[in-house]
């Protein structure tokens, strides 16, 4: 909060208890979390000014972001370390496929070695099917983590006016409907009080 009242150009004591958060659902039902899905959470400031709201909110939620996503974001810099040691694989075993296919070409081999380079070459052509069956795997693990895995901001924040909820001004409100209601009733009592004594 220290850091979010810095940047913005504010106090901390004016975001004390200005920050609220609410968890939304895949359906839009608030405050519910389904277990396996990874939660939408609302976070919403408070201020007399709406760029400082604005800025402490996006503030606090990359911050938060930062936070929650350390474990994923160390997750996806190794998978993409194992996706580049892959690819040098790949592309060093097709350098030596193709030597070796060339080599075969070469007149003058003897039998023996003729059967030692195929023997080669199929042996380096099943270690590269299998590098890139994993580099699939490694592909869809990244892709998963980019973009499920990994908390991410997606909506900036944007200012709203609200009514400034008080107990003074809840007071007022109740005393203009409770003033509302009794003129009604002084207004509709005698046409009533008249039913009575007919019947």
């Amino acid at each position: 909060m220290k850091a979010a009242a810095g940047k913005c150009g504010t106090r901390v004591g004016r975001l004390r208890g200005k920050v609220s958060t609410q968890t939304v659902t895949s359906s839009g039902v608030r405050g519910r979390v389904v277990p396996g899905q990874n939660p939408l959470v609302e976070l919403a400031v408070q201020g007399d000014r709406a760029r400082v709201a604005e800025c402490a909110a996006n503030s606090l939620s990359d911050d938060v972001v930062g936070r929650v996503s350390s474990y994923v974001d160390v997750k996806i810099r190794s998978l993409n370390r194992r996706l580049e040691v892959l690819n040098d694989q790949l592309a060093s075993l097709g350098r030596k496929i193709d030597a070796q296919e060339g080599a075969l070409n070469q007149a003058g081999l003897t039998p023996l070695e003729k059967l030692v380079l195929v023997s080669q070459t199929e042996n380096a052509e099943q270690r590269r099917g299998i590098a890139e069956e994993e580099r699939q795997e490694v592909t869809q693990q990244l892709a998963l983590a980019q973009e499920v895995e990994r908390a991410r901001v997606v909506e900036q924040a944007g200012a709203v006016k609200t009514t400034a909820r008080s107990p003074q001004n809840s007071a007022v409100v109740g005393g203009i409907i409770g003033l509302l209601l009794g003129a009604v009733a002084a207004v509709a009592w005698p046409a009533v009080a008249a039913r009575r004594r007919l019947a």
